[in-house]
């Protein structure tokens, strides 16, 4: 026998793990090599042009970049392009919701094209004309209020 003394284990016993890296968070693959498509440069060339119309780029340095956004064929290659310039805010939509119609009446009526409200009030006349005839050709004014 053995002089060791009796340590107390708390717990199931370890259990061996059956495949390397078991346990361990994946690694996260490099996506700067993956190619990129006329959408992602397409962004970038959109931000870009914010960049300029804020100031911080030059017409030439804008020219510049767009075609090498364009050339761009990895995630790099279009990182590069812009690197030492901030993120920037995104657009928010300046269109009128409904929401904004109603808080404000005049706002729909103003956002309307005059074309689109000529041609409401047209179908509308149009309508009551045609119900206004075809109710005096079948007599359907007969019953309302009057006797024979």
């Amino acid at each position: 026998m053995t002089d060791e003394p009796a340590v107390p284990t708390f717990g199931p016993p370890p259990q061996p793990t059956r495949f390397p890296g078991a346990g361990q968070a994946p690694a996260r693959p490099d996506n700067s090599q993956l190619r990129v498509g006329d959408h992602d440069r397409m962004i970038v060339i959109e931000q870009l042009t914010r960049h300029c119309a804020e100031g911080r780029l030059g017409f030439d340095e804008l020219d510049d970049r767009i075609s090498r956004a364009w050339s761009a064929r990895t995630q790099s290659d279009l990182r590069s392009v812009e690197e030492d310039l901030p993120a920037l805010m995104p657009v928010t939509e300046s269109t009128p919701s409904v929401k904004s119609w109603l808080a404000d009446g005049r706002a729909l009526l103003m956002t309307v094209p005059p074309r689109l409200l000529i041609a409401a009030a047209a179908a509308i006349f149009v309508l009551l004309t045609f119900f206004t005839v075809l109710a005096s050709v079948f007599g359907f004014d007969h019953g309302l209020g009057g006797g024979r």
